[in-house]
């Protein structure tokens, strides 16, 4: 399905497993990443200017139906989280900042800011480090 829908797919049968459908006008845009029983998407509206509007989502594990858990408004978009243990961290489309969330409820644990947008592409890990590109042509390394 394509639009604003968020589907857990069985990988063994195919079949869809659960179903969250966004709020109309928005968009599930594909950025989504799954860490300790937990799922995290982003959806996104007004995709043709910038900021876009943008929201991160975190649900309960396929085998617990999806039931959505919380969601953080103002980040994501067309970027990718990474997740540890405790982080949740992700650049955005939304603005101008690199959030980094607890995954266990969504609480804001830092933002640092960069100055521009993230766009289409997510943050890396390495050490105690986290790496972003971001649109105004700078690397941060955040630690």
């Amino acid at each position: 399905k394509i639009g604003h829908y968020l589907s857990a797919i069985n990988k063994n049968t195919g079949l869809i497993e659960w179903e969250w459908t966004g709020r109309a006008g928005f968009l599930q845009n594909g950025t989504i990443a799954a860490h300790d029983g937990r799922v995290f998407g982003s959806i996104t509206r007004r995709v043709t200017t910038l900021p876009y509007n943008c929201t991160v989502l975190a649900f309960s594990d396929v085998d617990n139906g999806g039931e959505k858990l919380w969601e953080y408004r103002g980040g994501a978009g067309l970027t990718t989280p990474v997740i540890t243990d405790d982080k949740l961290i992700f650049g955005s489309s939304a603005d101008v900042f690199i959030t980094c969330l607890d995954p266990e409820n969504g609480d804001v644990k830092w933002k640092f800011y960069t100055g521009g947008e993230m766009m289409e592409n997510g943050p890396a890990l390495y050490g105690n480090k986290v790496y972003a590109q971001c649109r105004n042509g700078w690397l941060y390394a955040i630690q």
